[in-house]
């Protein structure tokens, strides 16, 4: 297995487990620009290769600060991106009166509930499983990465009946996705909670539960 050593830990892990970079958006506590730089440092110093976001983290601090570290240090090609689509980050003054049933409102600074205290200030987190929704939210991820392609997309937060339904229906998220994968002619890992697809211009395998 190919692997890698955790400075003077005894214990080795996979080369490609996925580092988690909520923490790059203040998750419960502030973190400085900084500090979130220099744990990307650290971590592609100690070999980690793949790193996951999401819109969610921050309402997009996560994948600003992520994609501004990977410019700074990121000096090779192996290193890969995941993030999620589901929710679609917008300025107060972008939302439209659709919107507003679909608002995430325990998510948005200064609200009870929200746990990215460093989360800007002005913008709004709107759920949307829809063909258009990930659009947008993917097309927005690349933008705030500084990056013309993410190595994997998740559907996120899809554990409730009704976002599960709205993702999986015709000219939702995962059809969005298909849509996407083979019209760039290149392989993908989309996954919500429940199911996992490898899509590429030939095939979709999987689920599982």
């Amino acid at each position: 297995m190919d692997e890698l050593s955790l400075r003077n830990e005894r214990f080795q892990v996979s080369r490609h487990l996925i580092l988690g970079c909520s923490p790059l958006a203040g998750i419960y506590r502030t973190i400085p620009e900084h500090e979130a730089y220099q744990t990307i440092r650290t971590a592609l110093d100690l070999g980690f290769l793949d790193l996951d976001t999401a819109p969610h983290y921050g309402l997009g601090l996560s994948e600003t600060r992520l994609g501004r570290a990977v410019a700074m240090y990121g000096s090779h090609s192996s290193i890969r991106i995941w993030s999620k689509v589901g929710r679609v980050i917008k300025s107060v003054a972008e939302v439209a009166v659709q919107d507003r049933p679909r608002i995430e409102h325990s998510n948005i600074q200064g609200n009870v509930g929200c746990i990215f205290p460093n989360t800007p200030v002005g913008v709004v987190p709107v759920l949307d499983y829809s063909s258009l929704g990930v659009s947008c939210s993917h097309e927005d991820s690349l933008r705030r990465l500084g990056t013309a392609a993410v190595h994997g997309l998740r559907v996120h937060d899809v554990e409730d009946e009704t976002s599960f339904i709205h993702a999986m229906a015709s000219g939702g998220a995962i059809d969005e996705l298909v849509r996407t994968i083979t019209s760039s002619n290149r392989q993908l890992c989309c996954e919500t909670h429940k199911c996992r697809f490898f899509i590429s211009s030939l095939r979709i395998s999987g689920p599982y539960a």
